[in-house]
């Protein structure tokens, strides 16, 4: 009897614990440290994100900068998501992260991946101009 093991004593079917409520997932997991990871390297509020997206400044958002904006934008189904989120009742209503701010942020621009696409094309149609014309200048002094 020394070294029996005791059974562990049993809850009563009246002691219920309170419901926990769970969050919803309005984002996943591995998306949020995508998305926290290229935001991060933006080094970037999201409201001057926005504006810099809005304004397509250039000076804000580089050509880098710009590419890496392009692997993050959320998706239609995930700006569904945080809006739906976001237009619930406030009792109802989770808080929203920074990285769910973020895509509520981007949800709110009109044509937003026509918009960066665009931008994106403008800019590498810039700079693929004057590396061919570097190399046609090469080329006539070349042949002079």
């Amino acid at each position: 009897k020394m070294f029996q093991v005791k059974a562990p004593a049993k809850k009563s079917k009246d002691a219920t614990k309170a419901p926990v409520k769970q969050r919803p997932l309005l984002l996943k997991q591995e998306r949020k440290q995508k998305l926290g990871i290229v935001l991060r390297f933006l080094k970037m509020p999201v409201t001057e994100l926005k504006l810099a997206i809005v304004a397509m400044d250039t000076t804000k958002l580089d050509s880098d900068n710009l590419e890496a904006l392009n692997t993050i934008l959320p998706t239609t189904e995930e700006m569904d998501a945080v809006k739906r989120e976001a237009n619930k009742p406030e009792a109802d209503r989770v808080v929203l992260d920074d990285l769910e701010t973020y895509v509520l942020e981007m949800s709110t621009i009109p044509m937003l991946h026509s918009r960066v696409k665009c931008w994106t094309l403008c800019t590498r149609f810039g700079l693929a101009c004057n590396k061919v014309e570097q190399m046609v200048t090469t080329m006539n002094i070349g042949i002079v």
